[in-house]
């Protein structure tokens, strides 16, 4: 008799009671229970590489760095995994293409509402790492550190600056690349480049 624990598991995963709440925050639950059925396979996979991405994005968000167009670390990501995060990416309104000569997928996310949602701080225990906050310690008039902020770095994304991962099929690595906007204190814009390129 042919068993598979992949039927049987989605089977008991569909069927019982206390079923998490896939749509937390803004996420889609209908959307977030097809792949989260699948990830009850192998424990949360999916988001604890989607934390690793974004960990690299948020180094990218030091006070020191101009606006500027940042590539992270490539990260590996066995392909098992990978592709429940395309589906994720296409759900969310983000193109996938497959190159079959060169064995890339590339998919690019053209707007910050499917950035927000694929990254979701609901995923991550609300931590929200695509923008920083940046302080200065100061010495306050009675000899006590205060905390002086300086501004803030922020992912950007758009349809002229999008967020962009390129994953290779061999090595099953993937490189991500982000354009970074930093701000004043007042919230101006420390350069204009790419409000200059979204033009």
């Amino acid at each position: 008799m042919k068993f598979s624990f992949e039927r049987e598991c989605i089977k008991a995963v569909s069927w019982a009671r206390g079923r998490p709440n896939y749509g937390m925050g803004n996420m889609n639950h209908g959307l977030e229970e097809v792949c989260g059925n699948k990830r009850e396979l192998s424990g949360p996979l999916v988001d604890s590489y989607l934390l690793k991405i974004r960990k690299q994005m948020s180094t990218k968000l030091s006070p020191s760095r101009t606006t500027q167009l940042g590539s992270l670390v490539i990260l590996f990501i066995p392909w098992p995994i990978f592709r429940h995060i395309t589906v994720l990416f296409r759900g969310y309104g983000g193109e996938v293409k497959f190159d079959g000569k060169k064995l890339k997928i590339t998919s690019t996310l053209s707007s910050m509402e499917t950035v927000e949602k694929v990254f979701s701080p609901s995923r991550f225990e609300g931590q929200d790492l695509l923008r920083k906050r940046h302080f200065s310690h100061v010495a306050g008039l009675k000899g006590e550190v205060e905390f002086l902020y300086k501004g803030n770095s922020s992912v950007v994304v758009s349809n002229n600056s999008p967020l962009t991962l390129d994953y290779n099929l061999k090595s099953q690595k993937v490189n991500v690349t982000v354009y970074i906007q930093q701000y004043r204190p007042e919230d101006f814009l420390v350069d204009s480049f790419l409000q200059n390129l979204n033009q």
